[in-house]
């Protein structure tokens, strides 16, 4: 058996709900217990996790993480890597504001470390606690917490940093602070995302092209029908809310046919996009522009 189909078995086991998807850990065991002539090391799924999880809520995508890890052409990777900066304000103690950056090879985790140069402080995930955290070093210590699974800049609605300090009775806890938040800066260009967009993309039963027009630092594309008829529908990624869309306008705040999870990617097959209405996955894949599907989405 071909070390892709083990992988992708060995995940099957652990994905119950047939999501598509498992955890950061599980992934981690399913690589590690791989029979005689495993080529993962801890070290090797560390970077790997880190570069994965496109959506950002902490947990991996079989089918673009085998197409990523297996693909002979490794372009395919450049939509889903990149050293990340996160920026942190709004805190109320301001020695904790500031440009956090991706320490390269650093973990703890099996998640990115981020360091603040100028503050001299850290923002790390604290697994046990399932809590993002900002102290001087890394450990179980920490002066400002983010509790959530996601990633730091896209933590999940209604999610607040809390701060220690001291409280209006004058006992030192963690306060909530709504206003502190966490951004994140990829060192990809509007015209690297654009370069990584496929040209052509099966959307469902739906082919889609990509036009001349950008939205949301992305491509926009439109459905085709071919022999240069177009249809009147569009997927394009919508910044504000991070997910890329399905809709009949390209334009931002109209009413969608569908949504991808929230996500960063730079072409929307690379999303995770789930049918709100019948449940399951909705395969969404790369095509030729001639309509048969090439090797990244087979």
């Amino acid at each position: 058996m071909a070390m892709e189909e083990r992988v992708f078995q060995a995940f099957k086991n652990f994905d119950k709900d047939d999501s598509g998807s498992i955890s950061r850990d599980e992934l981690a065991e399913v690589l590690l217990a791989l029979p005689s002539g495993n080529p993962w090391t801890n070290e090797d799924i560390d970077q790997l996790l880190a570069q994965a999880d496109a959506s950002g809520d902490g947990e991996l995508q079989v089918q673009e993480f085998l197409k990523w890890i297996f693909a002979e052409n490794k372009d395919i990777s450049k939509g889903l890597q990149g050293k990340y900066m996160l920026s942190v304000s709004g805190c109320s103690r301001t020695q904790f504001n500031g440009d956090y950056i991706q320490e390269e090879g650093e973990f703890y985790y099996r998640r990115p470390v981020f360091h603040c140069l100028q503050n001299k402080m850290y923002l790390f995930y604290h697994g046990k606690r399932g809590q993002w955290q900002i102290y001087r070093r890394t450990g179980t210590k920490t002066s400002c917490r983010l509790k959530t699974p996601r990633t730091a800049h896209m933590p999940g609605e209604g999610v607040t940093w809390g701060v220690w300090k001291k409280s209006k009775n004058g006992k030192k806890t963690f306060v909530e602070e709504p206003k502190m938040t966490c951004t994140a800066k990829s060192e990809m260009s509007l015209d690297e995302h654009l370069v990584n967009a496929e040209d052509c993309v099966k959307f469902d039963e739906l082919y889609f092209k990509k036009i001349d027009k950008v939205l949301g630092d992305r491509a926009v594309y439109q459905h085709s029908k071919g022999e240069g008829k177009w249809g009147e529908t569009y997927l394009f990624y919508e910044a504000p809310q991070s997910r890329w869309k399905r809709g009949n306008d390209a334009k931002l705040g109209h009413p969608s046919l569908n949504v991808s999870r929230i996500t960063e990617v730079a072409s929307p097959q690379l999303a995770l996009w789930m049918d709100e209405t019948n449940g399951g996955k909705i395969d969404v894949v790369a095509v030729d522009t001639d309509g048969v599907p090439n090797t990244m989405g087979s």
